[in-house]
């Protein structure tokens, strides 16, 4: 994987210092996918080996958490999990970055998400 894919123009993830939105944390990657998100209140998907954004997703806040990745609904295929400064945790189909559902807290949220197998079943990737 090369970083200098993801420096980019015209919307697309710049690395801090690079750009008008930086990204904030850490990425996550699940095969050739990495999913980043950014100050732009989007969370991105690209493919690592070209640096093509593959579906971005806008949030209503800044993402300053690195997002999670794991299949949490047994259902076979990958869900990218991650909190917004808009006080929300969202999860996304890691395929297409289709909304499957947010729960809103009461506060603004800036840590990551950590997913844990917690019966056993061995969902998690």
């Amino acid at each position: 994987m090369v970083l200098s894919h993801f420096v980019r123009q015209h919307g697309d993830v710049v690395l801090p210092g690079r750009g008008d939105h930086e990204c904030q944390r850490g990425l996550q990657h699940i095969g050739p996918k990495v999913f980043i998100g950014a100050s732009d209140y989007r969370i991105y998907c690209i493919e690592g080996s070209t640096g093509q954004t593959l579906w971005r997703y806008q949030s209503g806040g800044y993402i300053y958490s690195s997002p999670a990745v794991g299949d949490i609904n047994a259902d076979g295929k990958a869900e990218v999990i991650f909190t917004s400064e808009d006080g929300r945790l969202y999860a996304l189909d890691a395929h297409s970055g289709t909304l499957l559902w947010r729960f809103t807290t009461r506060t603004a949220l800036f840590s990551s998400p950590v997913l844990a197998d917690l019966t056993g079943m061995r969902y998690l990737r």
